[in-house]
């Protein structure tokens, strides 16, 4: 069974559809995936051996990677390659089945660089005794089972149920997936108190959590004590046992569950606020859809709380201020990123708009709800951070590059989306090439607030305020042209590449 169902993913694999972009940006995130984690095991094999700050340490790390395997799982609702769902009427043993998709979970690379990253727990044991590494090599194999089966246990139990509840799960996706960015940032300096065993409350959460399991059975057999060696290593395994034999139950609920839909429409007459333009009608459907649609209400989620919480990590684990006035830089700068797929996540609804032929009213809508959804929240981050963090020189720095950030963004979106949209999977999430775009348009983003930063540089290099707040009416005149400018260019491109677009949504099989 096993057997089939890899064949199964190598045929689909095999025959999906894949651009040029896609598969170059499948190879970068692996790349990148494979650094870190061969970052995490040189980690175990160069810290200090002593104490317990290393095991510590060890499981903070083996926390993070655990959080952001499962939040992935959540976030892409499975294998897309053997949808779950492909199994309501195939006559197969539930037991069977669920013991051949539990080992297929471990066949992916996600596997791999998690047995990679775990391994530093290998390493540090051996560092402090061959009994220690032994221990370590049984204690990451159990982890690195506990985290397969969690994460497929979590993929198939987010997306059940109803529309709501998929809604639902969406958004506890992006709040996980925020979580982990935000503790991505924490790493280094919760590394550096820990390698001194404080916060005591810290080292206690960490040796608590099963994450850290792994480490407290090394650090305990190296320093000779067999019951602190062998309680997290029973506590794995029967947390390995609990997952097996918890997940039948869970892929039966799955297979047996039916879509419901529980929404009433109701009609309310309404004072009309927009005008009534068909520009008027995008900016509306727009709003609208950032707030219902669970995609980009998680996405939304995601960089509010990461633009806030980078801000906020200093200030925590440093007690500096500096970041606060640029709370609302980065929150605008995340959601612009995120915010640069909207065709893709419209899917074979674009058909709709090439009937129309209001391309050019659609990217200035586009444009035009986006701003009035995060500019107020940015510019209000900006004040608040600027009146806490009492730092009267960042205020025309954070408010010159809000302004360049938010026209450059509302630019980039429409323009990235037109450029290269990303159709969604089957299972209504944007596939991993997503993340590349998302990347590339955080730089984007970035040089558009050029020449906003060199005037705010010379006007600190002259020790001039009169230039440095100048900066704050070139990022408006900048961020001006890059609405228009940019805007005009997706808006051409959506006329002339429109049925392109559609087409190669429409193939990848989206359905709306």
């Amino acid at each position: 069974m096993v057997q089939i169902l890899m064949g199964m993913r190598a045929a689909a694999l095999r025959n999906a559809r894949q651009s040029r972009f896609g598969t170059v940006a499948l190879l970068a995130a692996g790349v990148f995936g494979l650094l870190v984690a061969v970052s995490t095991l040189l980690f175990g094999i160069t810290t200090s051996a002593r104490g317990t700050g290393g095991a510590a340490q060890l499981g903070l790390l083996s926390l993070s990677w655990m959080a952001g395997r499962i939040g992935f799982a959540a976030f892409s609702g499975g294998d897309p390659a053997v949808p779950l769902d492909l199994f309501r009427t195939i006559p197969v043993g539930r037991r069977i089945l669920a013991r051949s998709l539990a080992l297929l979970g471990f066949a992916d690379v996600a596997t791999v660089l998690l047995g990679i990253a775990l391994a530093g727990t290998v390493a540090y044991g051996f560092r402090r005794d061959p009994v220690a590494g032994l221990v370590g090599i049984l204690g990451t194999a159990l982890t690195l089972i506990m985290i397969g089966l969690l994460g497929t246990i979590v993929a198939a139990a987010v997306p059940v149920g109803s529309r709501r509840r998929q809604d639902l799960g969406t958004l506890l996706s992006a709040a996980v997936i925020s979580g982990v960015v935000v503790l991505g940032t924490l790493i280094q300096p919760l590394l550096a108190l820990l390698a001194d065993g404080r916060p005591r409350a810290l080292v206690i959460m960490v040796e608590i959590l099963p994450s850290g399991w792994s480490a407290d059975a090394t650090s305990a057999a190296a320093a000779g004590h067999l019951a602190g060696t062998l309680l997290p290593l029973a506590a794995l395994a029967a947390g390995c046992a609990v997952l097996y034999r918890w997940w039948p139950y869970v892929l039966d609920a799955r297979l047996l569950s039916q879509a419901t839909s529980s929404r009433h429409v109701r009609s309310r007459s309404r004072r009309r606020v927009l005008p009534a333009t068909a520009t008027g009608a995008v900016i509306c459907r727009e709003l609208r859809l950032w707030i219902r649609d669970p995609n980009r209400a998680g996405f939304l989620l995601v960089a509010v709380v990461v633009g806030l919480g980078v801000c906020v990590v200093p200030l925590i684990s440093q007690g500096t201020r500096v970041l606060l006035p640029f709370a609302g830089c980065g929150t605008a700068i995340i959601a612009g990123a995120v915010a640069g797929n909207g065709y893709g996540f419209d899917g074979a609804a674009m058909a709709v708009l090439l009937d129309t032929g209001a391309e050019r009213a659609d990217v200035r809508g586009r444009q035009l709800a986006w701003l009035l959804l995060l500019g107020p929240y940015a510019l209000a981050l900006t004040v608040v951070g600027g009146l806490l963090g009492g730092q009267p020189w960042a205020l025309p720095w954070s408010y010159g590059l809000l302004a360049a950030i938010l026209g450059g963004a509302a630019g980039v979106i429409p323009l990235s989306s037109v450029v290269a949209p990303q159709p969604l999977d089957a299972n209504g999430s944007p596939g991993p090439t997503w993340v590349v775009k998302t990347y590339a348009s955080i730089v984007l983003i970035a040089l558009s607030t050029t020449p906003t930063l060199a005037v705010l540089i010379i006007g600190r290099a002259v020790g001039s305020s009169l230039i440095t707040w100048l900066a704050v009416a070139i990022g408006v005149i900048t961020g001006t042209v890059a609405i228009m400018v940019l805007g005009r260019l997706a808006g051409s491109r959506a006329v002339a590449g429109g049925p392109e677009i559609y087409q190669a949504l429409s193939q990848a099989g989206f359905r709306k």
